[in-house]
């Protein structure tokens, strides 16, 4: 009697032991997970999940790209990431890329464009920042142009296909501060008439 008290015991606890090892085992991927790029819908579910205040975006938008962003990809560790796709208007292409890292992180996340050919490399002042500017191709042959500074404690970079100039403007219109009213007035009507025109 006291033997099988004793078996019954030790079935109870080694069940008990598997069923914590199998509920341990269900909550590592979703625990992994939520560290992971995974695909977000708004601005501010990103800041929420990520416990960001800030997500950079451009005041000044060209009417050919498309708004808002047509994936929206963030992950929280190992080091913060935010990447928006946006698509030209005409192509549906994916036109622009925008990136926020956190400064100094290693290994970028992927994005849908890719630089593959580097042609020419400058400095570049975006506003008080020291920032650079790329020239090169995109996917091949696309030739294309890429923005990046550091903001406070991120990395940023704004990959067009387009127009250098274009790209220099949207870059310089995601730095904190008043504008020039010259390019406050441009960029309220650009970037309302993007927002409104029909895709």
């Amino acid at each position: 009697m006291k033997r099988k008290s004793l078996g019954l015991l030790y079935f109870a606890i080694t069940l008990a032991a598997l069923l914590a090892v199998l509920k341990l085992l269900n909550w590592l991927p979703s625990a992994v997970q939520k560290g992971m790029l995974r695909h977000y819908t708004t601005i501010e579910e990103v800041k929420s999940a990520l416990k960001i205040k800030t997500v950079y975006v451009p005041a000044y938008f060209p009417q050919n790209l498309s708004w808002p962003p047509s994936a929206l990809i963030a992950q929280r560790s190992p080091f913060i990431a935010v990447i928006m796709h946006f698509r030209s208007r005409d192509s549906r292409d994916i036109g622009m890329v925008i990136q926020q890292i956190s400064a100094g992180a290693e290994g970028y996340p992927d994005t849908a464009i890719v630089m593959g050919t580097v042609l020419h490399r400058s400095p570049l002042a975006i506003k008080d920042r020291e920032g650079t500017l790329v020239t090169g191709l995109c996917d091949g042959r696309i030739p294309c142009y890429r923005v990046s500074w550091t903001e406070g404690e991120y990395h940023l970079s704004v990959t067009l296909k387009g127009q250098e100039r274009e790209l220099i403007r949207i870059a310089r219109s995601m730095i904190p501060g008043a504008s020039s009213p010259e390019e406050q007035s441009a960029s309220s009507l650009l970037s309302l008439s993007a927002l409104s025109a029909p895709e």
